[in-house]
């Protein structure tokens, strides 16, 4: 279980970074070489980066109602092949009891530790946005994922670019340089951030598209990649595609 304070100083380091990499760039190294255009799309990058980071916070990820019970179909129903199919289909997706709550919960629910209740459809718990990443903001962090990694590729573009009109003037005398010597500090602080972030990011969001696109949760995927190890070790039988 994360503590609270250290998730809270996540969340802060998050807006600082968001910040850091949005605004002084703009101001003291691209302000001379950004077109109206340019400056318009990565502000309009940053504002979804904010909006979608705060939506995936503020948005409840979801939880099962208190007085939730799973379906029962009747010992009658179940003797014709209606009532056996509908038998089958509780198995696979009816609710299970958590120990925690001491209540129902449907299928594909977990209990978080940190949030202390269950939450539906629970991918991840996350500690950059202070959140259960769940039913119903799984959206909005997959449109933060998004965003991020345009945003900061736009943005790694444009400081190799810079870095690289440097280069070419690094035989010339200093007053021939495109950026002073603090603003040259400033590009090398930004790429060290920049790159490895942005790699990063890619991998992300791709991962949880993918996750996605495949109806899949980080916990299901985690789930499956264990039962698989499980197989190739002989432990258990093979019961998964």
């Amino acid at each position: 279980m994360l503590d609270p304070r250290l998730s809270r100083l996540a969340v802060c380091s998050v807006v600082v970074l968001i910040a850091v990499l949005s605004y002084p760039a703009q101001l003291y190294l691209f302000r001379r070489f950004w077109s109206a255009a340019q400056f318009y799309a990565f502000n309009t990058l940053v504002a979804c980066v904010w909006i979608s980071y705060f939506r995936t916070m503020l948005t409840d990820p979801g939880s099962p109602p208190r007085n939730w019970v799973p379906p029962v179909v009747g010992a009658d129903d179940a003797e014709d092949a209606r009532g056996r199919h509908e038998n089958r289909r509780l198995v696979a997706t009816g609710g299970r009891w958590c120990k925690r709550c001491q209540r129902f919960k449907p299928a594909r629910t977990h209990h978080c530790r940190t949030c202390k209740r269950c939450i539906l459809r629970m991918d991840h718990h996350c500690p950059w946005t202070n959140c259960c990443i769940g039913y119903r903001n799984t959206p909005h962090f997959l449109r933060f994922l998004f965003y991020t990694t345009i945003a900061t590729s736009y943005l790694l573009l444009h400081l190799l670019s810079r870095a690289y009109a440097v280069w070419i003037t690094r035989h010339r005398p200093a007053y021939y340089s495109p950026h002073t010597f603090p603003q040259l500090l400033l590009l090398a602080s930004l790429l060290l951030i920049s790159a490895p972030l942005s790699l990063t990011l890619l991998v992300l969001f791709l991962r949880t598209a993918v996750q996605a696109a495949t109806g899949y949760t980080t916990i299901e995927t985690w789930e499956l990649d264990h039962h698989r190890a499980l197989v190739r070790r002989g432990v258990t039988r093979n019961q998964v595609p």
